[in-house]
C-alpha cells in the first residue's frame, strides 16, 4: 500500500521545497521508496528522486534541484507486489503520454494483463500499477468498473490534457482534493498533506462538527471536518479538464432478490469467498490476519489455512472477561494450530498513544474501539515486522445481516408483506433469545417500517454509507500509520453483488442471522464459533475507563474555558451534562467521549 500526492495549476507555481515538506508528512504510508514526476514547460515528463528513493534510481536528479513547478505527482511506496525496482512510482507509459500515481491493490490484475497482452500491450514488471495504467489507456474511464480491489489513484492523460482521479467502490482507500486559494488543484491520500500546502484551508466545518457531536454521523458525503477539503466519494471518478471539475459515478448496483435456493446460495458463496481469499493473499511479503471470536474473521483464517497459508494472527483482548473474546479465540487457535498474538489495549497506553492516534486519524472518531486496531498495528510493527499485509472481516455484517438492527428491518419487511404468523414467530424468538421486551422491539420495528423496510436496500446502504465508510477509514489510518496493508475480502465486489441478490430468508430465518455464512463455514470453522448467538466485535471497556483511569483527563477537558468555543455549545449545559454523567444521572458516555475527542483533536491542529 502507498500514499499519493499531487499539485496541478495552469499558472500558479508552487515551491518544490514546500511540496516536498508536505509530501513527507505521509511517509508512514510508504516507508520503502519515494518518487516524483514533473511536467516541464515543453510538456515533457521528468522523473525525480527524493531523500528516500531506492538506490536503483539514485542517478535521477533530486526534486529539490528544481525551484518551482506547476505540475508534480508524488508517491510513497509500501512494497507488497513486485518488490523490485520495477514497481517504482509514479509510473510513466512507454509513449510518454500518461503518468500514474497509485495507492492500492487490483486483485484481478493478472486476468486484465492477459486481456491487454492479447491486444498487443507489453509489460515490464509484475506489478499491478502497470496493468492499471494500460487498462486506462485501452478502456478509458470504463476501466475502473473492471477492477476488483481497493484503490485511490491519479492519472494524467497528456493527449486530452486531463487529470483523472478514481477511488474504489467502497472507499477502502482514501482520496482527498481541494482547489487552493490561488486556484490550483491538489490531491492526496491524507488531509495533512493538503493542509500543509495551504494553511488557509484549516477552516473547520461546523456542520460536520455538529453532526459528529449530535449523532456521530461521519464519512457519509464528500464533506470533511475542513470546509474547503473534499473527499472523493467511493465508486466515483473526478475529471479535471480546462480548469473544470466533473465528478461521475462509475459503479452502482440495484439489489434484487433473485437468489432464493439455499443450496445454490451456499455453493456460490463458498466458491466466491474462497476465490476472493485466494486473490487477497497474493503478496510478495508475509500475510497475517486479524482474529476475533466472531464468524467473519474465523472464516477468513479457515479459508486461508485451507489454501495452505497459515497466517500469524493478531487479536485484541482485555483482562476484564466481560469485554474479551479470548475464550473464543483460544478455541480457534487450537483448532487451526495458529501462531497467535494476544494484544491487551489499556487506558494507560491510550493516554500515551492518544496524540499519535489522533494525528493519524486526522478527524475525530466515534469511540475507543478504534484504539484496539491502532494498538494491534503498533504491536505488529514493533514485534512482527515480517507481516506487512493482514486480512480482516470488515463488511460481512453489513452484507449478511450481522447487526441487531438488521432484525428489525427483517421484521418490518415481514409485516409489510402481510406474513403475520411468520412475523410474530420471529419476533417471539428474538425477544426470548435476546431478552428484549416486546414493547421495545415494537418501537424499533415501527421506525424500520417508516424509514427502512426493504432489506436489500438496507444492506446496500450499510455497505455504501456510514458506518462502514467510517470503519474503513479507521482501518486505513490505523494500519498505514505503521506501514501495514489491511485487506477486506468480504468487500470483493463480486461477493457484495451476490449478497445483495439474496432473498432475506437466506440471511435471517428462525432467529439465525448470517445463515449463508454459517452454513458455508461448516467444516472450516470450529462449531463453537459458528453457533455463537452473541456479537461483540472490536469493543473496549470504554465506559468503565472514562469513569476511572481516564477521568482525570476528561475532567481537565471539561473544566477548560475553551470548550464552548470549540464545540459551539454554551458552556453551562455542557458542564451540567458532564456533572450528570459523572454522578450517574446521564449514561450518554458516547457523547461525552465525542466532546473530549473533538477538543483533543482541535488542540492538536
Amino acid at each position: 500500500m502507498c500514499g499519493i500526492t499531487g499539485y496541478i495549476s495552469s499558472s500558479a507555481h508552487i515551491l518544490v521545497s514546500d511540496f516536498y515538506r508536505a509530501h513527507r508528512l505521509i511517509r508512514h504510508r510508504g516507508p520503502d521508496d519515494e518518487g516524483f514526476v514533473m511536467l516541464n514547460q515543453g510538456r515533457q515528463f521528468h522523473s525525480y528522486r527524493g531523500d528516500e528513493t531506492i538506490d536503483h534510481f539514485r542517478k535521477l536528479p533530486h526534486l529539490l534541484t528544481e525551484s518551482t513547478t506547476n505540475f508534480i505527482f508524488g508517491h510513497r511506496r509500501l512494497s507488497i507486489l513486485d518488490i523490485t525496482s520495477k514497481g517504482h512510482q509514479p509510473f510513466l507509459s512507454d509513449d510518454g503520454n500518461y503518468v500514474i500515481t497509485y495507492n492500492g491493490e487490483v486483485y484481478n490484475y493478472k486476468n486484465l494483463r492477459d486481456e491487454l497482452e492479447c491486444k498487443g500491450y507489453h509489460f515490464h514488471s509484475d506489478s499491478d500499477t502497470e496493468v492499471v495504467l494500460y487498462s486506462y489507456v485501452e478502456w478509458g474511464k470504463g476501466c475502473f468498473a473492471k477492477f476488483n480491489g481497493m484503490w485511490a489513484l491519479a492519472i494524467y492523460d497528456k493527449k486530452k490534457d486531463e487529470i483523472i482521479l478514481s477511488r474504489d467502490r467502497f472507499g477502502i482507500k482514501p482520496l482527498y482534493y481541494t482547489i487552493t486559494g490561488n486556484g490550483s488543484f491538489c490531491f492526496g491520500s491524507e488531509l495533512k498533506f493538503i493542509r500543509a500546502l495551504d494553511t488557509s484551508l484549516d477552516v473547520i466545518n461546523k456542520n460536520v462538527v455538529r453532526n459528529y457531536l449530535q449523532s456521530c454521523f461521519l464519512n457519509n458525503t464528500e464533506e470533511t471536518f475542513f470546509c474547503n477539503i473534499k473527499e472523493l466519494e467511493p465508486a466515483h471518478l473526478l475529471i479535471l479538464s480546462k480548469g473544470r471539475i466533473e465528478i461521475e459515478k462509475y459503479w452502482s448496483f440495484t439489489p434484487q432478490q433473485t437468489i432464493t435456493d439455499i443450496n445454490e446460495a451456499v455453493e456460490r458463496f463458498s466458491l466466491l469467498f474462497e476465490d476472493s481469499v485466494k486473490q487477497y493473499i497474493q503478496s510478495d511479503v508475509e500475510v497475517g490476519a486479524l482474529l476475533s471470536g466472531g464468524l467473519d474473521s474465523n472464516l477468513i483464517v479457515g479459508v486461508m489455512s485451507k489454501l495452505g497459508c497459515k497466517p500469524q494472527c493478531f487479536s485484541a483482548v482485555f483482562e476484564d472477561e466481560r469485554f474479551s473474546e479470548k475464550k473464543y479465540i483460544d478455541e480457534s487457535v487450537q483448532y487451526y494450530n495458529l501462531n497467535a498474538h494476544y494484544i491487551y489495549p489499556n487506558p494507560t497506553d491510550f493516554l500515551k498513544d492518544s496524540y499519535d492516534m489522533m494525528y493519524h486519524m486526522e478527524e475525530p472518531f466515534r469511540s475507543l474501539s478504534a484504539y484496539s486496531g491502532f494498538y494491534i498495528y503498533k504491536y505488529m510493527q514493533m514485534q512482527t515486522a515480517s507481516v506487512k499485509v493482514v486480512l480482516n472481516g470488515q463488511g460481512a455484517d453489513e452484507l449478511f445481516g450481522g447487526y441487531t438492527n438488521d432484525y428489525f428491518v427483517f421484521f418490518a419487511e415481514l409485516l409489510l408483506q402481510g406474513r403475520i404468523s411468520k412475523f410474530f414467530r420471529e419476533v417471539h424468538l428474538f425477544s426470548k433469545r435476546r431478552r428484549i421486551p416486546f414493547s421495545l422491539i415494537c418501537r424499533h420495528i415501527l421506525r424500520a417500517c417508516l424509514f427502512n423496510n426493504n432489506f436489500p436496500e438496507h444492506c446496500l446502504s450499510g455497505i455504501t454509507k456510514t458506518p462502514l465508510r467510517e470503519y474503513l477509514r479507521y482501518e486505513d489510518r490505523n494500519s498505514m500509520a505503521f506501514g501495514i496493508e489491511a485487506r477486506v475480502p468480504f468487500l470483493d465486489y463480486r461477493i457484495v453483488e451476490f449478497a445483495l441478490s439474496l432473498s432475506t430468508s437466506l440471511k435471517i430465518d428462525n432467529f439465525i442471522n448470517k445463515r449463508i455464512e454459517r452454513i458455508s463455514a461448516a467444516g472450516t470453522v470450529v462449531d463453537y464459533i459458528i453457533n455463537r448467538e452473541d456479537k461483540m466485535g472490536f469493543v473496549s471497556p470504554q465506559e468503565m475507563w472514562q469513569q476511572t483511569d481516564l477521568k482525570r483527563a476528561f475532567d481537565e477537558v471539561f473544566l477548560t474555558k475553551k470548550l464552548s468555543a470549540i464545540t459551539s455549545m454554551p458552556i453551562d449545559p455542557l458542564l451540567k451534562e458532564y456533572d450528570n454523567y459523572c454522578s450517574g444521572k446521564n449514561e450518554n458516555w458516547g457523547k461525552i467521549w465525542r466532546i473530549y475527542c473533538l477538543y483533543k483533536w482541535e488542540e492538536m491542529l
